[in-house]
C-alpha cells in the first residue's frame, strides 16, 4: 500500500473514532441526567414520606397520651369556675328570646271584679264602633257545674253612663251540663231593657265575628225615627249572619267613650273554660278587635290611646300582639 492511502485510512479511522467517542459521551451524559433526575424523585418521595411519618408519629403520641379506657377519649375541657352561675344570669335573656312574638303591653290594671280583657276609653262619640273576633271556649262542667261565660264585645257600659250595647257569646254550665249559644244586650231602648238570645247556633271551636255600632238616625227609610243601636253576628264557620236594630228613647245620645273586648261572670260563679284565642291574628278575621269612628275599619284595641287590663279572679288576658289587634283571655283554674 503506498504511504499516501495508509495515511487516508489513518485519517478515516481517526474520525471514526472521535465520532464514537462523542456520542459515547452524549449517551453518557443522557444516561447521567436520567440517572439524577430519578434519584431527584426518590429523593422528593423519601422526605415526602418522612414527613407523613414524622406527623403519623405525632398523631400518635398525641393519642397515646390521652386517657385511654377502651376507646379513645376526646380531649377533657377545663372546667371554668363559676360556670354555672354564669349561665344561670343568662337564663333571663334567653327566656326574653324564647317569648312567643306577642311581647307584653303595660297598660294600667284596672280591677273590675266582673270582668276580664281590655278596655280603651276617649272622648265622648268617638267610639261608636266596636267589632271583635274570637274563638269559642269549650268548659268543664264537672268541675263548675252551675256557671257562667260571657265573651263579648262592647260600647260603654262598664264605666257606669247609663247605656250600653253588648254581642257576644256564651258557655254557660247549666246542673253539669254545657249550654251554648249568642246574645245581644241594648240598653236603653224604647221599650226599656233589650236582651236576646239569637238564633244562631254554635259550639266550642267555632270561630265567630260580632260588632256593634250607635246610629245616629236622620231622615226616612230609617229603621228606627229616632237614634238606635245595631248590631252583627257571623259564625264564621257557617257563614250564617243574623243583624240586630234596637231603637233608643228620643233625644237619648249614647257617650260612646268606651269600648271593650272582655269576658264576665255577670256575677255568677265563672265557667272553668278552655282559652280564647281573639283577634286578627289568631282568627284570621280581617278587622276585628277595633274600634272607632262608623265609616272607618277601626283601630286595633292596643294602639288605642287610654289602653286599660280589666282583671277578676278566676280569668286573665295574656299579651297583646305587636299590631295591637290581638290576645288570648285564659283560665286560673
Amino acid at each position: 500500500m503506498s504511504t499516501n492511502a495508509q495515511t487516508r485510512n489513518e485519517r478515516r479511522e481517526t474520525r471514526n473514532f472521535r465520532g464514537r467517542s462523542a456520542s459515547f459521551s452524549k449517551t453518557r451524559d443522557l444516561l447521567e441526567g436520567q440517572k439524577s433526575v430519578k434519584e431527584d424523585h426518590t429523593l422528593m418521595n423519601g422526605l415526602r414520606e418522612s414527613r407523613a411519618t414524622l406527623r403519623i408519629s405525632d398523631a400518635m403520641q398525641e393519642l397515646l397520651s390521652k386517657p385511654v379506657l377502651g376507646f379513645y377519649q376526646a380531649p377533657q375541657r377545663q372546667r371554668e369556675p363559676f360556670r354555672a352561675v354564669r349561665i344561670l344570669m343568662c337564663l333571663p335573656v334567653l327566656a326574653l328570646l324564647l317569648l312567643p312574638s306577642f311581647p307584653i303591653l303595660a297598660p294600667a290594671a284596672t280591677a273590675s271584679g266582673n270582668y276580664a280583657g281590655y278596655q280603651v276609653t276617649g272622648a265622648p262619640q268617638t267610639l261608636n264602633r266596636a267589632r271583635g273576633s274570637w274563638v269559642v271556649p269549650g268548659v268543664d262542667c264537672s268541675t263548675t257545674p252551675n256557671s257562667v261565660l260571657n265573651m263579648s264585645v262592647m260600647i260603654d257600659g262598664i264605666n257606669g253612663v247609663g247605656d250600653a250595647m253588648e254581642i257576644g257569646t256564651f258557655s254557660n254550665c247549666v246542673s253539669g251540663s254545657a249550654t251554648f249559644g249568642a246574645f245581644v244586650n241594648f240598653y236603653p231602648t224604647t221599650t226599656g231593657r233589650f236582651d236576646k238570645i239569637l238564633s244562631i247556633k254554635i259550639k266550642p271551636g267555632d270561630v265567630v265575628e260580632a260588632q256593634g255600632e250607635w246610629l245616629v238616625e236622620s231622615g226616612s227609610g230609617r229603621a228606627c225615627p229616632t237614634n238606635s243601636w245595631h248590631s252583627s253576628f257571623i259564625d264564621e264557620n257557617t257563614t250564617r249572619k243574623v243583624d240586630t236594630n234596637a231603637c233608643t228613647p228620643s233625644g237619648f245620645v249614647a257617650p260612646t267613650s268606651s269600648a271593650a273586648f272582655l269576658l264576665t261572670s255577670g256575677g255568677s260563679t265563672l265557667s272553668s273554660f278552655s282559652s280564647i284565642p281573639s283577634g286578627r291574628d289568631l282568627t284570621k278575621v280581617r278587622d276585628s278587635d277595633v274600634a272607632g269612628l262608623i265609616g272607618t275599619q277601626g283601630t286595633c284595641i292596643g294602639l288605642l290611646s287610654g289602653l286599660s287590663t280589666l282583671t277578676m279572679s278566676g280569668a286573665y288576658g295574656g299579651p297583646i300582639s305587636p299590631d295591637g289587634c290581638s290576645f288570648t283571655l285564659y283560665s286560673e283554674s
